[in-house]
């Protein structure tokens, strides 16, 4: 049996209007190669990037969108005319009011992003959804909200708990493997109703259905106030979370029975993918330390020592001029990460 782990498969489907359109077209670079896969040099070319944020009855969801006009062989992408016509979708925030919102359907897999806050020297591991293709004709007039289904391996399934206190829900800690042979993990959710049906256990490889959904945390200002007049306006001091709610999942997938049958299996080695999550704890620590080699942790460290720098010579000329207690920084808010490049890969996906 093989050592390393193959490219597990996952894809996101969203149908809505769209709420924000925050894409740009801007000039960028192609990598070229050849029939034989070697690299020749590079292109410019038109790139059109950024983010586009979809509304549905489940709430609002933003992905992450990067088109490029030629593709790797040197010719015009065929995704490129889609591309454009995103870019003309109309949204609900500042756009012609005098029309209607596009309504949509979007596609894509998700990738994870790792990052170092550089404000805070915090490691943050999201779920980046990234836009393939793109449509406005194969919009169902019933259908609206976002799901997402590939293939996992359990790592961990374990009661959520909220203030110390179960909240009926189960907590599946999933990994899948990108193309490179790297785990990332997934946290999907099972409600309450679900929980005695969900009969998997850890170590197993399942299919999993899922839907992603956006769930209000707090909520509006509404205190006991022993004086008070009506406010204009209400606080709402609540925001809203993304979750992954498990909507259902396959029969568990067998351990192939010869190499030849592995080559068609999707069945996910506990042994390899353990030994796959110890390589990415390694790889995030070192994210913490700032030994990684990678363009975004260097970066991003380099951002945090010249910060670091800063407020340390900040520091001393304060306590030059008047000595006093350092006040606490509160800036503990993830890093924005509309500066992280992202690469054009090849899907082989047929366009709309």
């Amino acid at each position: 049996m093989k050592s390393a782990l193959k490219k597990t498969a996952n894809w996101f489907a969203c149908e809505g209007t769209c709420y924000e359109n925050a894409l740009e077209l801007a000039k960028g670079k192609v990598k070229i190669f050849d029939e034989n896969g070697n690299e020749t040099g590079e292109k410019v070319c038109d790139v059109i990037r950024g983010r586009i944020a979809m509304r549905t009855d489940d709430g609002i969801h933003t992905f992450n969108v990067y088109f490029s006009s030629i593709g790797g062989n040197g010719k015009e992408s065929p995704r490129w005319k889609m591309a454009q016509s995103l870019y003309e979708w109309n949204p609900e925030v500042n756009g012609d009011s005098n029309i209607e919102p596009t309504a949509g359907r979007i596609e894509g897999v998700a990738e994870i992003n790792d990052y170092v806050n550089p404000q805070n020297n915090k490691l943050y591991s999201t779920l980046r959804w990234r836009v393939n293709r793109s449509s406005t004709s194969s919009v169902k007039n019933d259908s609206s909200g976002a799901s997402f289904g590939g293939t996992f391996y359990i790592h961990k399934i374990e009661e959520e708990e909220l203030n110390e206190e179960p909240t009926g829900r189960l907590k599946i800690t999933l990994y899948g493997s990108n193309r490179n042979g790297e785990c990332f993990p997934v946290t999907m959710f099972v409600n309450e109703e679900d929980v005695e049906d969900f009969d998997f256990n850890e170590e197993e490889t399942v299919y999993f259905d899922m839907n992603l959904t956006s769930r209000q945390v707090g909520g509006t200002n509404k205190r006991q106030m022993r004086h008070s007049k009506k406010m204009k306006v209400d606080i709402n001091s609540g925001f809203s979370i993304e979750e992954l709610i498990y909507m259902g999942g396959s029969e568990p997938i067998e351990e192939p029975e010869d190499e030849e049958e592995e080559e068609k299996s999707e069945w996910i080695d506990p042994d390899v993918m353990k030994k796959a999550i110890r390589i990415r704890s390694n790889k995030l620590q070192n994210m913490r330390e700032g030994t990684s080699t990678g363009s975004n942790s260097s970066r991003n460290r380099k951002k945090g020592l010249d910060m670091k720098a800063r407020k340390e010579a900040a520091k001393k000329n304060r306590a030059e001029r008047k000595p006093k207690p350092e006040p606490e920084d509160d800036d503990d808010f993830p890093l924005d990460d509309e500066d992280i490049p992202w690469d054009d890969d090849d899907f082989d996906m047929e366009d709309e």
